[in-house]
C-alpha cells in the first residue's frame, strides 16, 4: 500500500496527461528502447494506461468514499470561479459516475455556484466549457460593478455624516 495514495494518484494523472499532450508512443511510456521491433510494438499498444487497475488498486475504499462525498457536497463558497472549477475537476476524478459525460458535468458544476453568481448565470448551458467561460466572465463583470459602486457608497456615507 502506498503511504500517500492520493499524491500517487495525482502524480499518475499528471504523467498520463503529459503523455496525452505529447506525441509519445506507448513503448516510450514503458521505457522500451527505440530499437524495439515493430512486431513487438503491436503487443504493447494494448497497454491502456500506466495506472494499475484503477483507484481500487492503491486507494482505500473509505478514502475514495470520502472524496466522493467531498465532490457531491462541493460548493463555491468564498472561492473564485477558477478555484471552484479546479476543485470540481480535481474531485470529479473520484466520482466519475456523477460526471460521466460533458452534459452531466455542467448542471453539477452550476448547482454549486454562489447564489449571487447563480442568479446572473441562468440555467441553460450546452457544455461544461461554455458554463465555465460564462461564469468567469460574469464573475469579472460583478467584480467590476462592485468596484464601481464602492466610491459612490463612500461618497454617500461621507456626505451623510457631514450633514449632521
Amino acid at each position: 500500500m502506498c503511504p500517500k495514495p492520493l499524491a500517487a494518484n495525482d502524480w499518475l494523472r499528471t504523467i498520463e496527461s503529459k503523455f496525452t499532450l505529447l506525441p509519445v508512443l506507448t513503448e516510450r511510456k514503458l521505457g522500451l528502447p527505440r530499437s524495439y521491433s515493430r512486431a513487438n510494438r503491436s503487443m504493447v499498444r494494448h497497454v491502456p494506461s500506466l495506472q494499475p487497475q484503477g483507484h481500487a488498486h492503491y486507494i482505500l475504499k473509505s478514502l475514495m468514499e470520502q472524496k466522493q462525498r467531498e465532490f457531491r457536497e462541493l460548493k463555491q463558497g468564498n472561492r473564485t470561479v477558477m478555484q471552484y472549477v479546479q476543485s470540481f475537476i480535481h474531485l470529479s476524478q473520484y466520482s466519475p459516475r456523477d460526471v460521466a459525460d460533458d452534459p452531466s458535468r455542467a448542471p453539477r458544476l452550476l448547482s454549486g455556484f454562489d447564489s449571487t453568481l447563480l442568479t446572473h448565470l441562468g440555467h441553460q448551458y450546452q457544455s461544461f466549457t461554455e458554463l465555465v467561460d460564462t461564469a468567469l466572465d460574469m464573475e469579472n463583470r460583478l467584480r467590476v460593478a462592485n468596484e464601481d459602486q464602492k466610491p459612490k457608497r463612500q461618497a454617500t456615507s461621507a456626505s451623510g455624516s457631514s450633514q449632521k
